[in-house]
C-alpha cells in the first residue's frame, strides 16, 4: 500500500477495457461526488482496442489533481488489472467502480465513509443498486432491497449462497487488502473471494440507498451467454469456495454441504462439456460421503437438499459414466 499522500481519504479504483461508450459516465459519476475529504480516481486502462484510452487521457489532463492513470503497454487481463489497480491506492478507504458502471448519488462516498468512520468493527459498506439491461435499456431499481432482509451478512451465508453484492457500490478499509488471496489463478469473479476475506476480518454493512447503476450485458464474465462459458464461470466460483474452505478451515458439515450443492448444480454442465476430470471428482465425492443428514442450516438459506435425495441424484447423474472407474 502506497502512502505518499496521507490526506487522501478514498481511492476510487476503476478498471476498464473497451468501454468507450460508457467510460465517460463512469468517470463523471466519481467527479460529481460531494465530500468533505480528498479522493483520488485510479483508472487501470487495459490496452483497449477502441477509444477508451484516449478518453481516459483527456479526462486525466483536465482533472490531473484527482485522476491517476495506469497505462500498461500490454493487456494484463481483468483480475491482474483489478488487483494492481487496488494496490496503487493511497486512501484510507477503497471504492470500486468498473468502467461500464456508474454512480448516481453525489453523496455516495460521504454516506459510506461517515458510517465506516463511526463503526470501526465494519470493514466494508455496500449499498443498493439499480440494474440497466443493455439489450432492452430497461432499468430495474433497487435490485437488492427484496433479496437482503438484514443489514449484516455472515461468512457462512456468503460462502454458500454466493450473492451478488454490487461491487460498484463498495467502500472498504484499505487494510483489508492485506487479507486478500494473492494468486495468479484466472478467477472470473475476484469480488466473491474479496468479500469472504472481509467477512473473516470484519463485518459488512448494507446501506439501503441505491447509489449506483450496473450494466447487465450478455457475454461478460459474470453474464455468460453460452453453456460452456456459464460452466467455466460457475466452476471458477466453486474453485474459490474450495480454496476458502481450506484457507479458513471451514467446518466439515458446512464444507460437505457446499460440495454437494456445487457438484449437483455443475454436473449437468460437466457432462455436456465432457469434463471427465470434474465428473470423476463428483463421483469420488458422492461415493465417499454416503449421507447428508448433517446438512448445515444455521444462518444459511439453502435450497433444501435432503440427504438421501442428494446422494441418489448424484449417483443417477453419474451412472452413465461408470466406465470411468474401469478405465484405470
Amino acid at each position: 500500500m502506497k502512502t505518499e499522500n496521507t490526506n487522501i481519504m478514498v481511492s476510487v479504483c476503476m478498471i476498464t477495457y473497451n468501454h468507450e461508450d460508457y467510460i465517460s459516465q463512469a468517470i463523471e459519476g466519481v467527479l460529481m461526488q460531494k465530500t468533505n475529504f480528498l479522493i483520488e480516481l485510479i483508472i487501470g486502462e487495459d490496452c483497449s482496442t477502441d477509444k477508451t484510452r484516449e478518453i481516459c487521457i483527456k479526462y486525466q489532463q483536465q482533472y490531473s489533481d484527482i485522476i491517476k492513470l495506469q497505462l500498461p503497454e500490454t493487456n494484463k487481463g481483468m483480475m491482474r488489472n483489478f488487483i494492481e489497480n487496488m494496490q496503487a491506492a493511497q486512501g484510507k478507504y477503497i471504492a470500486i467502480c468498473e468502467g461500464d458502471d456508474y454512480w448516481i448519488d453525489p453523496l455516495k462516498l460521504q454516506k459510506q465513509v461517515d458510517f465506516l468512520e463511526a463503526n470501526k468493527e465494519f470493514g466494508l459498506c455496500f449499498t443498493d443498486v439499480n440494474a440497466l439491461c443493455q439489450d432492452t435499456k430497461i432499468i430495474e431499481e433497487s435490485v437488492l432491497k427484496n433479496s437482503l432482509t438484514d443489514t449484516a451478512i455472515s461468512f457462512e451465508n456468503h460462502l454458500i449462497n454466493k450473492r451478488y453484492l454490487a461491487p460498484c457500490t463498495w467502500v472498504f478499509r484499505s487494510e483489508m487488502l492485506n487479507f486478500f488471496i494473492q494468486t495468479e489463478k484466472p478467477y472470473l469473479d475476484g469480488t466473491f473471494a474479496m468479500l469472504l476475506d472481509v467477512l473473516k476480518h470484519g463485518k459488512i454493512y448494507f446501506l439501503r440507498d441505491a447509489t449506483a447503476v450496473y450494466r447487465i450485458s450478455a457475454g461478460t464474465a459474470s453474464r455468460p451467454n453460452s453453456d460452456a462459458a456459464k460452466y467455466r464461470y460457475l466452476k471458477g466460483i466453486f474453485e474459490i469456495q474450495q480454496e476458502y474452505i481450506v484457507k479458513y478451515d471451514v467446518d466439515k458439515k458446512l464444507a460437505d454441504c457446499i460440495y454437494a450443492d456445487s457438484y449437483l448444480k455443475l454436473l449437468k454442465y460437466a457432462i455436456a462439456q465432457k469434463d471427465t476430470e470434474f465428473i470423476e471428482e463428483a463421483e469420488f465425492f458422492f461415493g465417499t460421503v454416503q449421507s447428508f443428514t448433517h446438512l448445515y442450516t444455521k444462518e444459511i438459506e439453502l435450497e433444501k437438499i435432503r440427504a438421501s435425495k442428494a446422494y441418489r441424484l448424484g449417483k443417477f447423474l453419474l451412472k452413465p459414466y461408470a466406465w470411468l472407474r474401469k478405465r484405470k
